[in-house]
C-alpha cells in the first residue's frame, strides 16, 4: 500500500499527456489513448507485503500443513529477519531435501540456518542446537566431497563444544573428524581424535546422560 497522498499529481500529469496529443491533429487522429487507474484509482500498488507478514500467514492459513510450506516459510522468516522461525524452518528445509537426495539443497538450508543461528542471542539451548546443525551440514556435505568446508564445520563444532563442556557432542565431533582424517589418508591425526573420543566415552561410564551429551551428576 503506498503512502495516502493526493491523486492530483496524477490527474495533471494525464491531462498534460491528453493536452499534448490532442495539440497535434493528425497524431490525434491515429492514436488511442487509454487511461487505467489500479484498484479503482485508490493508493494500493504492487507491492509485496512485508515477508515476515507473509510467513505468519502461511503459519495461520496451513497450521496444519507447514512440512508442505517448509521452504517457503524458511524463505519468508529469513527475509523478514524473524531469526528463530528462520532457523527452525531453515533446518525442516533442509531435512526435508536431504530426503531427497538433494543434498546441494539441504547444504544451502543448513548453512543459511548457521548463519541465523549467528544472529541470535547464545543460550546453552541454541548453542547445542547449532552443533546439531553443524552435524546435520556434515552428513548434507560430505557425498558432495567438500573435505575442506566438512573439515571447517567439525573444527568449529569441535571448538564449541569443548568450550561449553559439552562432551557428548564433543565426541561426536571428534568421531566423524576420524573418518574426514581416514578419507584424506592423515592416519595420525585420525588415531588421535579417535583416542580423546575414546577417552571421553571411558570417562562416562555410568552410561547415563541428559539429552545433551553431558554425563548426569547422581546424588
Amino acid at each position: 500500500m503506498l503512502p495516502s497522498l493526493s491523486v492530483l499529481e496524477g490527474e495533471k500529469r494525464i491531462a498534460n499527456i491528453y493536452d499534448t496529443l490532442r495539440g497535434e491533429e493528425a497524431a490525434w487522429r491515429q492514436c488511442l489513448f487509454v487511461s487505467l487507474y489500479d484498484e479503482h484509482g485508490g493508493f494500493y500498488d504492487q507491492v509485496p507485503p512485508p515477508a515476515a507478514v507473509v510467513a505468519d500467514a502461511i503459519e495461520r492459513l496451513h497450521a496444519d500443513r507447514l512440512v508442505e510450506h517448509v521452504e517457503r516459510l524458511a524463505h519468508h522468516a529469513r527475509q523478514g529477519e524473524v531469526w528463530d522461525k528462520a532457523v527452525r524452518y531453515l533446518r525442516q528445509a533442509g531435512a526435508k531435501v536431504l530426503l531427497r537426495s538433494a543434498n546441494r539443497g539441504a547444504a544451502d538450508y543448513l548453512e543459511q540456518a548457521l548463519d541465523a543461528f549467528g544472529r541470535l542471542p547464545e543460550t546453552p539451548a541454541s548453542i547445542a542446537e547449532s552443533l546439531d546443525l553443524r552435524f546435520d551440514l556434515r552428513h548434507a556435505l560430505l557425498p558432495l566431497g567438500e573435505q575442506k568446508r566438512t573439515g571447517a564445520i567439525l573444527d568449529e563444532a569441535e571448538a564449541l563444544a569443548e568450550a561449553v563442556g559439552d562432551e557428548g557432542r564433543l565426541a561426536r565431533a571428534l568421531n566423524f573428524k576420524v573418518t574426514q582424517f581416514t578419507q584424506a589418508g592423515d592416519y595420525a591425526a585420525a588415531l588421535q581424535a579417535g583416542l580423546r573420543a575414546l577417552a571421553i566415552g571411558e570417562s562416562q561410564t555410568d552410561g547415563h546422560r541428559h539429552p545433551g551429551g553431558r554425563p548426569r551428576i547422581r546424588d
